[in-house]
């Protein structure tokens, strides 16, 4: 009987199935064309998924899920490239946050890229997005904001001034990205400040969930935390 009943279709659905198929191949494209303005690419989708994220776990209560690791990490990104973006320590600490907790955490949260469900997109997006960020900033650079023609060469126009304006400021962020350090400073860099910062995350989170709204949560146990769906 269930193998016989009529199929639908929702429009939402189908909607969710074209862009995150489309979103798919765009940061595909972005990532392996234009991989010094990765970051830009970054800045303009980011919003819009945290914004739709953001009103949909309001809905549904789940809205302690914002203040988890992940959105923390992509937080310090845009740190990163708007307020620090030649700060190779802090870049450094972003790139352990992308590639250690954050990719380790769509196989233990079970992320699926599930085309027809937006939430599943979102999230494999949360979680592999910045990997692929820092991935392009280590390898290729990223291109100062700022820089003259930055907004047209993305595109591949520009007059020839402004490429080499925008080649030679993503070629300087390689290079600091990428200097040879000693151990110590290597080992400082990539475990020592990312702990500290991931500690003042915590500490922050358990106040949170444990001390100031713990009377809350537990008056109202649809309020979802990391905790309970665990």
């Amino acid at each position: 009987d269930y193998v016989n009943l009529p199929r639908a279709i929702r429009a939402a659905d189908k909607v969710s199935f074209t862009l995150g198929v489309v979103g798919l191949l765009v940061t595909q494209f972005v990532a392996t064309e234009h991989p010094t303005r990765f970051h830009v690419y970054y800045l303009a989708t980011a919003p819009f998924i945290f914004s739709h994220r953001a009103y949909q776990y309001f809905v549904i209560k789940y809205h302690y899920f914002l203040i988890d690791f992940c959105y923390y990490a992509n937080a310090a990104h845009f740190w990163q490239i708007l307020c620090r973006p030649r700060s190779a320590r802090f870049f450094k600490t972003t790139f352990a946050y992308a590639n250690g907790p954050i990719l380790w955490a769509i196989p233990l949260w079970r992320n699926s890229l599930v085309f027809h469900s937006h939430d599943k997109v979102q999230s494999v997006y949360i979680h592999c997005v910045p990997a692929i960020l820092t991935w392009c900033a280590r390898w290729y650079g990223q291109s100062a904001l700022g820089e003259p023609g930055w907004r047209f060469s993305f595109f591949g126009s520009g007059d020839d001034d402004s490429r080499r304006r925008a080649a030679a400021s993503a070629k300087a962020s390689l290079e600091l990205f990428s200097a040879e350090t000693s151990f110590a400073t290597s080992f400082a860099h990539f475990f020592v400040f990312p702990t500290l910062g991931y500690l003042a995350w915590q500490c922050a989170y358990l106040l949170k969930t444990e001390l100031w709204d713990v009377k809350r949560l537990d008056e109202d146990p649809e309020l979802v935390t990391s905790l309970r769906w665990l």
